[in-house]
């Protein structure tokens, strides 16, 4: 029988996750079915690929040479399905992203610490940074194919895929009361972005602030040196930390317990299945939970106590 591109995605999802399990649920399958799947693959290369171990699984010796060819293959359908967008898309990618996450997410497109270079898909690719509420009007007048921001974005005309979860942290000077004890935040300690960021609207929810602070910047570095100053605090998610802290000697931080944003990507709802945006939020997705790595709040916690 002959092997099929779906096949080949189970074969990269089985080596990137280790485990039947957690390949099933990223290419939304049941386990038996990608089982099967894997076990007709087999059968047409007429050779084992996987191992199954205590823990996990393994590719054999014949399973790493397919995966080998088999990303190549991948690789060069995403290209095409690029190329056979271009018509409704245009030439290159328009990618919108927020700019609470823009400076920090961007490094890491290109791979583990941002190396290796920037995958076909986004070669060449057309990239603004604005607001949420900026990127959705430029995706509803096709001036962007996709946009990066915070979800939920709830309208039956957008199509949006979860990327990672990115919680939120309290930056201040050590010896500011409200970094250690919330209780202590007075409305007017709480240095914040302008109100068309939606990390705004999400720091007032965490802190149960209602009305609008009184100081409020451009950007997440310029509210870190304010809070520097010992001027306020502000609330940080874990993507910025570890840039900001090492802009900004002495400003620590800590956690607020069970606050945290959705970071999804999103696109104009078709009555078409776009393989190219599956492909684009795993590439997305991957570059996400490497720039939380970076940001390991572990040793941040540590730092702040």
């Amino acid at each position: 029988m002959p092997v099929t591109l779906r096949q080949l995605r189970y074969l990269q999802a089985l080596a990137e996750t280790g485990s039947f399990g957690a390949a099933a649920e990223r290419m939304h399958v049941s386990q038996p079915a990608l089982s099967m799947q894997m076990k007709e693959l087999e059968t047409s290369l007429a050779a084992t690929l996987v191992e199954r171990r205590t823990g996990g699984v393994r590719l054999t010796a014949a399973g790493q040479d397919a995966l080998r060819r088999a990303l190549s293959i991948l690789a060069d359908v995403a290209d095409l399905e690029g190329a056979a967008r271009r018509g409704v898309l245009g030439a290159k990618l328009r990618l919108g992203i927020i700019p609470t996450v823009a400076p920090y997410f961007i490094p890491h497109l290109g791979g583990q610490g941002g190396q290796g270079g920037l995958p076909r898909m986004l070669r060449g690719m057309a990239l603004t940074e604005a607001p949420a509420g900026s990127l959705l009007h430029g995706l509803r007048a096709g001036d962007l194919d996709v946009a990066v921001m915070s979800l939920p974005q709830a309208s039956g005309d957008l199509h949006a895929a979860a990327l990672f979860e990115d919680p939120l942290f309290i930056a201040g000077q050590p010896h500011h009361p409200a970094v250690s004890d919330r209780s202590t935040l007075e409305p007017h300690d709480l240095l914040t972005l302008g109100a068309d960021h939606c990390l705004t609207d999400q720091a007032h929810a965490a802190l149960g602030i209602a009305e609008q602070p009184t100081t409020s910047a451009a950007s997440l570095s310029s509210l870190c040196r304010l809070a520097g100053q010992g001027l306020g605090v502000t609330i940080l998610p874990q993507i910025a930390l570890a840039t900001e802290q090492a802009a900004t000697p002495g400003l620590v931080v800590q956690p607020l317990a069970g606050a945290s944003r959705q970071i999804g990507v999103v696109r104009i709802a078709t009555d078409q299945a776009e393989m190219w945006f599956s492909e684009l939020a795993h590439i997305l997705s991957q570059a996400g939970q490497s720039a939380l790595a970076a940001s390991n709040p572990k040793g941040i916690e540590k730092q702040a106590s």
